[in-house]
């Protein structure tokens, strides 16, 4: 069964808790964004501290678009519901240091890849990333369009990888048939904002995602 994480990706703490609840009842798994303002041109809410205060939360993977993810990675070390942290391979920091850090705090390491960069970057993770987060879109904001040789990206990072879980973020819906076409490539789970949040019962999308199945 595929699994779907929703995506949280808000300006305050307030909706990011509140979007929480809501699926908390559904999933094992939240990923919530985190954007800077400068690796991104969206600034969310960043002070993930706020994130110790809620205490029956599925587990979190915080997705750091941000130009020094040292900075939040120490921090989210004090934040046991953070089990999973994703950073990106583009950002300006040395990213083989900073894998060894969320190791050592035995948390899983997530990578996450724009859609323009090589997976050739990935050479020196061989053997240590638990999961590769392929961006769908253009990292930042809800609601773009699916950039379709994503799912070319995830055949060659299954043949590249091995055993990694690969999972993409962006542009994921079930209507436009981009969420099975993920799983038919080889997606091992499904980052999800839209189709949940804009729905009247985020439990039942939930479970219809799940219900996708490889075409044969």
């Amino acid at each position: 069964m595929i699994e779907v994480l929703p995506a949280i990706i808000e300006d305050t703490y307030e909706e990011v808790e509140k979007k929480l609840k809501l699926v908390a009842p559904y999933v094992d798994w939240v990923q919530i964004d985190v954007g800077d303002g400068m690796f991104v041109a969206h600034r969310t809410w960043t002070h993930i501290e706020d994130l110790s205060s809620i205490h029956h939360s599925p587990a979190i993977d915080l997705h750091l678009m941000v130009e020094d993810p040292h900075a939040y990675v120490v921090r989210a070390f004090t934040i046991p519901q953070i089990q999973r942290i994703t950073f990106h391979i583009e950002s300006p920091t040395a990213p083989v240091q900073l894998r060894d850090t969320i190791k050592r705090a035995k948390r899983e390491v997530g990578v996450a890849l724009n859609p323009n960069t090589s997976l050739t970057q990935l050479s020196s993770f061989h053997g240590i990333l638990d999961v590769l987060l392929l961006m769908g879109v253009h990292p930042g904001w809800g609601g773009q369009e699916f950039i379709p040789h994503t799912c070319e990206r995830i055949r060659e990072a299954r043949e590249l990888l091995g055993g990694v879980r690969v999972g993409v973020d962006g542009g994921v819906h079930l209507a436009t048939g981009t969420a099975q076409s993920c799983v038919d490539a080889g997606a091992d789970y499904l980052v999800v904002g839209t189709d949940i949040f804009n729905t009247q019962n985020p439990g039942e999308m939930i479970k219809r995602l799940r219900q996708l199945t490889p075409s044969k």
